[in-house]
C-alpha cells in the first residue's frame, strides 16, 4: 500500500523512487520511473557514499557488507531515516507477483502490482551496459570481492536476490525504511 513516503511491502517502506545525488544532496526520485542514465548521479560503486567513477580501484571497497557510514540512503533528509535494503527485504519483494511493463515510457518490472523498478543496467569503465534489458540494484550486502545485489531480466521471469556481481560496477540504489 502507498504511504506519503513510499510503498509498504513486507516489513519495510520502499522509497517512491530510486536514489540520486544532485546539487550536493542525496535525494529520492518522486516517481518510480525516475532514472538518469546519462552521467553518474544515479549509479554507485560498491560501498561508496557518493555516486560516480572517481576511480575504478576496488582496493577500498572489499568489505563484506556496505558500512552504514557510507550508506548513501542514510544521507537522505532527514538523515538516518532510510537505508540500503537487505537481501531479506528484496526476498520479500521478489516473492510478489511480477510483470514486465513500462511506466512513463521507462521499461521495468512491477512487483505486486504496486512497486516499479526501472531497467537501469550498470556502468563499467565508463560504458553503460544492459539498460535495455537488465535491472541491477545494490543491497546492504554480504560479499567480499563481489557486491551483493538484486537483479532481474526484462525478457524473462528471472529475479535473483543475494546474487553477487563485480564491486567495480556502478549500479543503482533503492532505499527502504522501517514501517
Amino acid at each position: 500500500s502507498l504511504t506519503t513516503t513510499g510503498y509498504i511491502i513486507g516489513c519495510a517502506i520502499w522509497a517512491t523512487g530510486n536514489l540520486y545525488y544532485s546539487g550536493g544532496a542525496f535525494q529520492i526520485y518522486p516517481s518510480m520511473a525516475g532514472l538518469t542514465t546519462t552521467g553518474y548521479s544515479d549509479y554507485w560503486l560498491w560501498g561508496r557514499l557518493y555516486p560516480g567513477i572517481s576511480s575504478f580501484t576496488t582496493s577500498d571497497v572489499t568489505q563484506a557488507s556496505w558500512p552504514s557510514t557510507t550508506d548513501p540512503c542514510r544521507k537522505v533528509a532527514p538523515a538516518n531515516t532510510w537505508c540500503l535494503p537487505t537481501s531479506q527485504q528484496y526476498t520479500d519483494l521478489a516473492a510478489k507477483q511480477r510483470n514486465f511493463t513500462s511506466l512513463s515510457g521507462v521499461d521495468g518490472v512491477m512487483f505486486g502490482g504496486i512497486y516499479f523498478f526501472p531497467v537501469a543496467g550498470y556502468y563499467y569503465r565508463p560504458t553503460l551496459y544492459g539498460n535495455d534489458n537488465r535491472g541491477l540494484y545494490w543491497t546492504q550486502g554480504n560479499a567480499a570481492s563481489y557486491g551483493d545485489i538484486f537483479t532481474f531480466l526484462k525478457a524473462s521471469d528471472y529475479a535473483l536476490v543475494g546474487g553477487s556481481d563485480r564491486n567495480d560496477y556502478l549500479m543503482v540504489i533503492c532505499c527502504v525504511r522501517a514501517k
